[in-house]
């Protein structure tokens, strides 16, 4: 029995869907909200689909610096360079969608229901058909890009570029 949105009666009420129901419900949906995060991150398609909750530290929880996010990169692999690194994210976008990766997921379990680089392909080319919007050629690779490109059209140095994106060379 319901009353005011409440349920009376557990044996009544619906239980909430598991993970596995939403992520193959709501798969593409989450990628599209890892895809944001890389936007504004300038992560590696790999260090994303990396990522667990076990990684985040919302803002709110964040007693060091209020208020900022960090994500913890390459902790149990290391990353391109071969140790572990960390994002601080003070946009509160960003901040938000983190904070909502942090209170849905499982300690342990990734972001997101993919974890290759094909499988993360695949949910964003049907993200962008399903709706019936014309896709531009976009890879899981292109936020990474994007971002370079962003902030230096915001007058970011090459070096602190190179830095924020964790970069290894010129090269790259």
């Amino acid at each position: 029995m319901l009353t005011r949105g409440r349920c009376t009666s557990l044996t009544r009420c619906a239980s909430p869907p598991s993970r596995a129901a939403l992520a193959s419900r709501f798969g593409q949906a989450l990628v599209v909200v890892l895809l944001l995060l890389q936007t504004f991150t300038g992560f590696r398609s790999s260090e994303a689909l990396q990522l667990q909750r076990q990684h985040l530290i919302p803002g709110h929880m964040n007693n060091a610096v209020p208020g900022t996010a960090v994500i913890l990169l390459g902790v149990k692999h290391g990353t391109k360079i071969g140790r572990p690194q960390f994002v601080t994210v003070t946009n509160p976008l960003v901040c938000m969608l983190i904070s909502a990766f942090y209170n849905t997921t499982p300690l342990s379990a990734l972001l997101t229901p993919v974890s290759t680089y094909a499988g993360y392909k695949a949910l964003l080319d049907r993200a962008w058909r399903e709706p019936g919007l014309k896709h531009l050629g976009g890879t899981p690779h292109s936020p990474r890009a994007g971002w370079a490109t962003a902030e230096r059209l915001r007058g970011v140095s090459i070096s602190k570029l190179k830095a924020r994106g964790r970069w290894v060379s010129d090269k790259s």
